[in-house]
């Protein structure tokens, strides 16, 4: 049995992701836990796809990555660089939309105190690395649906949406789906970087539109409860 996500230490998340890649744990435990610069878009657009379709082959491919590396960085990340709002969030929301659910370690959390999730994200290496963790664990009170899903109104008591708004095209539109979903008074865990980075998916184009119109809008329909969390009004 594995232990529960939040009790593991380094090397239980290494000796997981050896498992996973069937790449010796001596060689996982050489990637480096810093920001990896591995998400940028390719040297070129060969195949003239739009900026929102390199994006979206982007986060389903991660075609450009170290992607081992990439996997090592975001379990630690996810599971030790979080606020605490977002776990009290996970431990009590009865219905969690996970928006843009990474490597899962999130939906593991919430799943442990038996809560159920709704994980969306872009479908592809990413997602199948979640579900294997899931998996591994026998958690089964989720639901996976891809990025593109008609989110329903006035569903979700809880979102987590930590570190997704600054990789995409349209920030706004993506929080107005998220409020949309939302139930009355729902809660939502927050955090958008406000760095620009394109070597590691901080795209100015959704930062600057962020900034300008997304924490207005997010001010407007939202009340600030302290620790990137806040209540919808």
């Amino acid at each position: 049995m594995e232990l529960r996500i939040r009790k593991q230490l380094q090397n239980d998340r290494d000796l997981e992701l050896s498992k996973y890649t069937n790449v010796p744990v001596e060689i996982i435990r050489t990637y480096s836990l810093k920001t990896i610069e591995n998400v940028q878009m390719g040297p070129e657009n060969e195949d003239n796809m739009t900026i929102e379709e390199q994006l979206i082959e982007l986060y389903r491919t991660y075609k450009y990555t170290s992607f081992d590396a990439h996997l090592r960085t975001m379990m630690f990340t996810s599971s030790r660089k979080r606020p605490d709002s977002l776990l009290k969030l996970a431990r009590e929301s009865n219905h969690i939309l996970n928006f843009g659910s990474g490597c899962g370690t999130h939906t593991i959390y919430a799943n442990e105190h038996g809560n159920h999730v709704t994980d969306l994200d872009v479908q592809g290496k990413m997602t199948e690395f979640a579900e294997w963790r899931l998996n591994l664990r026998g958690h089964n009170n989720y639901e996976r649906v891809p990025h593109t899903f008609d989110l329903p109104s006035n569903k979700y008591d809880g979102v987590i949406c930590v570190a997704v708004l600054e990789h995409l095209m349209n920030p706004l539109a993506a929080f107005k789906r998220i409020l949309k979903s939302m139930k009355p008074n729902g809660k939502i865990c927050l955090l958008v970087s406000k760095i620009i980075k394109p070597t590691a998916g901080h795209f100015s184009f959704s930062i600057n539109q962020w900034m300008k119109e997304g924490i207005p809008y997010l001010n407007k329909t939202c009340k600030f409860l302290g620790d990137s969390l806040y209540i919808k009004r």
